[in-house]
């Protein structure tokens, strides 16, 4: 058993004494603080004010809205009126245009963006993977990376990977030279040491599919130019987001022609075309979806924040949605792409017999970590809506505490009922959201894999209906699933 699940469980086991737990830390911790704070004048008029705030000025709302403002400044694109901005990057019309689309919860710069991160994080993790845990670096089942690597050139990789990211979380006049330069460095040891692997398998994609269709491998290349080209265009005339979504669609429909295109046999150019082309497009599509959703239902939770947790929930729900028709997209795309090679790309029938038993899943924790984007802000919406507490406390026991505070002085019943009610607001507001995030998480680490394995199980019918010979079977864990859901 997990230790953290262990850790929840005894939590679980011992409610009550965790109950008497937070009744001591409110009447000895929290009570007396505020008991000396409400004594003192600089400190009541300061609760004071805290208290009196307009609901526009809600600390759940401010505080939402900055880390919106701080992420639409982030997609915040450059405009065409820049002289800095190069012709062949997308861009607004207008410094106006550039902040509406960054606004936009489906704006183009977020599809732009997961875009970008859908290419990247599975290369970053291949590289990772391969550098910290040592073994092949593999592509589906090409060995891109060899396992006899030198240990300077992992070193090498990992001092590159590191150097990507954090380039990345600095802004543009902030990326030095020398930060360049150990990129630059990096990259070159890593592909003098491991890449001409790389480069053999990109030269033989290049030259098989050029050589099995030329008309397939022209078409694949002119539409990627070209469709680039359009995408600048319309990105200046207003219509980005329709243009990136056009482009997808053709990218993928050019991948899928040429990987038709290469010979049976030969499936070394179709794995990198899948995993590197086609399913990358498809994470894009399904992750920026559910940012989308997750920015438009924490803007709807900011309007009305004593039901932030609803729209929390609705976040939740989506997610779940997306998850699933991701999977299932995923399936289909693979189903499709194993026809064409010869022989199958991924071997299905295996994969899932593997993440079935528990002695080699956790083997495959880097296909977790990359299909569980999609619930990555979804997840982050539900931990910072429990915190809109703080926006359901009734406004008359602001009142109350606010009158109150005006006689403490005189009346000590005045200070105790100030006292008392500060101490349940702040077990309200703080404590009980955080045992909600334990309490979510427990239940994630408890139920969580075999509510993979449910899903396991209605993915292996999906792809029995695609003609893959799998066996379904539903999961052995009754004690974390109730018999009535049991097909």
């Amino acid at each position: 058993m997990h230790r953290l699940d262990v850790a929840f469980q005894f939590v679980v086991e011992n409610l009550p004494w965790w109950v008497a737990l937070i009744f001591f830390f409110g009447v000895f911790v929290v009570g007396p603080m505020f008991w000396m704070a409400v004594g003192m004048a600089i400190d009541r008029q300061r609760i004071r004010q805290f208290l009196a705030r307009p609901p526009e000025r809600d600390l759940y709302r401010v505080t939402v809205r900055a880390g919106l403002a701080w992420f639409d400044r982030a997609l915040t694109p450059r405009n065409a009126k820049m002289q800095s901005t190069p012709p062949w990057l997308p861009s607004a019309a207008t410094p106006k245009d550039a902040q509406r689309e960054a606004a936009d919860p489906f704006g183009w710069p977020l599809l732009d963006l997961m875009l970008r991160l859908a290419f990247a994080y599975p290369i970053l993790l291949l590289l990772t993977n391969w550098a910290l845990l040592g073994g092949e670096g593999r592509v589906g089942a090409l060995v891109v990376l060899p396992a006899d690597a030198p240990w300077w050139v992992r070193a090498a990789t990992i001092v590159l990977v590191c150097s990507i990211l954090i380039s990345a979380t600095l802004r543009r006049r902030w990326r030095s030279t020398g930060l360049l330069a150990a990129s630059v460095f990096a990259g070159a040891v890593v592909f003098a040491g491991a890449g001409a692997v790389v480069f053999a398998g990109a030269g033989a994609v290049v030259f098989a599919v050029a050589g099995a269709g030329a008309v397939a491998g022209a078409g694949a290349v002119v539409f990627a130019v070209a469709g680039a080209g359009a995408v600048v265009r319309a990105t200046r005339l207003g219509y980005g987001r329709r243009a990136y979504f056009v482009f997808v669609v053709g990218a993928l429909a050019a991948l899928v022609a040429a990987a038709s295109a290469v010979p049976a046999g030969d499936a070394e150019p179709v794995t990198w075309l899948l995993f590197l082309g086609v399913l990358p497009l498809v994470n894009a599509l399904f992750d920026y979806g559910s940012v989308g959703f997750t920015r438009w239902m924490l803007r709807r939770g900011t309007q009305r924040p004593a039901w932030a947790w609803a729209w929390g929930l609705g976040d939740l729900v989506v997610a779940a949605v997306l998850f699933v028709a991701l999977r299932g997209t995923i399936i289909v795309v693979v189903v499709l792409m194993n026809r064409v090679a010869d022989p199958d790309l991924v071997d299905l029938p295996g994969l899932f017999a593997d993440l079935r038993n528990p002695d080699v899943a956790a083997s495959y924790w880097w296909l977790y970590l990359a299909v569980f984007t999609t619930l990555v802000p979804t997840l982050i919406h539900v931990a910072v809506a429990v915190f809109s507490f703080i926006a359901t406390v009734p406004r008359v026991a602001k009142r109350w505490v606010r009158s109150w505070l005006r006689t403490v002085e005189v009346s000590a019943f005045d200070r105790f009922g100030a006292t008392a009610v500060l101490t349940l607001m702040t077990i309200w507001s703080v404590v009980v959201p955080l045992l909600l995030i334990v309490g979510l998480w427990w239940l994630i680490l408890k139920y969580g894999p075999c509510a993979g394995l449910v899903y396991l199980y209605y993915f292996e019918i999906l792809a029995t209906w695609l003609g893959v010979p799998v066996q379904p079977v539903w999961p052995d864990c009754t004690a974390a699933i109730p018999q009535a859901m049991s097909p």
